[in-house]
């Protein structure tokens, strides 16, 4: 059974289908959706997920990415969304970055998502057991590395996204800083 993360919006995902003809105009969202659905074969249409993120309040639809599995090469496992930002984990252990306003991917890094900032400007990604990569969400630079000394069994940002706090299987806590320490600049 999949993960659905569930925070200020809903991601649910399935496999794409050809949705019926309409009659009535498309909304701008629809348009961007046609274009980016459009640039795909027909076949890879088929073995790809839609991504769609949801209002939990009002059930509206707020935007979804198309997700090409390559021929159905791996799947998704998890969704979550932050921000402008939609991260997805795959079958393969990586994690999927896209842009909830263009539907386009950012790209991908390895590993397993595990806590995101509620901006969705940063993203906490597992990659092996106890090693953590801090991830700046727009350009997938990594901003720190961590390994702790069990596996990660829950991680989470603060509200203001400056610090985090992770649980190992060892059963220890620990505060971490989310926010790079400034270069130290050094003359010759």
């Amino acid at each position: 059974m999949p993960r659905i993360y569930q925070r200020a919006l809903i991601c649910s995902f399935g496999r794409y289908s050809i949705p019926p003809a309409r009659a009535a105009p498309l909304s701008k969202e629809s348009m961007c959706w046609v274009r980016q659905v459009s640039v795909i074969s027909e076949n890879r249409r088929k073995a790809s997920y839609v991504v769609a993120v949801l209002d939990p309040a009002s059930g509206q639809r707020n935007g979804a990415v198309l997700v090409d599995t390559g021929n159905l090469s791996f799947k998704v496992r998890s969704a979550v969304t932050a921000g402008d930002t939609i991260m997805v984990t795959d079958s393969e252990d990586r994690t999927l970055v896209y842009s909830l306003k263009t539907g386009m991917q950012k790209g991908r890094v390895f590993g397993n998502i595990e806590a995101v900032s509620a901006d969705g400007t940063k993203m906490l990604v597992e990659y092996g057991r106890g090693e953590v990569d801090l991830y700046e969400t727009s350009n997938l630079q990594s901003l720190a590395h961590f390994t702790f000394p069990a596996p990660m069994v829950h991680a989470e940002f603060a509200a203001d996204g400056k610090t985090m706090r992770i649980l190992t299987a060892d059963q220890l806590i620990y505060k971490v800083k989310a926010v790079p320490a400034e270069p130290v600049a050094s003359v010759h």
